[in-house]
């Protein structure tokens, strides 16, 4: 890699995209204080579509970044394995404490993609940041 795209973020942001997109099909973009999103959080894939024939995932929810790459990367094994994961249906063992997690259409960046919504301790999505997932979906 040059070393001028390290004086360009653009340029460093574009090169490191595309040695993800070479090395793993995909890559996380994170945009904390997103004042667009539900919860100001905006966790999402690129690569996807052209990599897997899935639409890219997005998450809005408060929880680490690490935590989110597990989630997303967990997710993303199984599409690789063939799954194809749908909108307004639940799936069991994605996250711990026997807790399912339903997907949503939303759109981010003129993208439609699939958001995970996390339910509270109880499965169910009461509560301000559970119900606020479901907020400004772009659709």
């Amino acid at each position: 890699m040059n070393s001028f795209y390290f004086d360009d973020p653009e340029r460093k942001l574009d090169a490191w995209s595309k040695d993800m997109m070479d090395r793993h099909g995909w890559y996380v973009h994170f945009i904390p204080n997103d004042n667009v999103f539900p919860n100001k959080i905006n966790f999402h894939t690129h690569g996807l579509p052209e990599s897997f024939g899935h639409p890219d995932l997005q998450i809005c929810f408060p929880i680490s970044t690490e935590g989110a790459h597990q989630i997303l990367s967990y997710i993303i094994d199984r599409i690789k394995s063939g799954e194809q994961f749908e909108p307004n249906r639940q799936y069991e063992k994605i996250i711990g404490n026997n807790l399912t997690v339903e997907f949503i259409e939303a759109m981010e960046c003129n993208r439609k993609l699939l958001r995970i919504v996390f339910p509270n301790k109880d499965g169910n999505y009461e509560g301000e940041v559970f119900s606020a997932q479901f907020e400004y979906t772009g659709i």
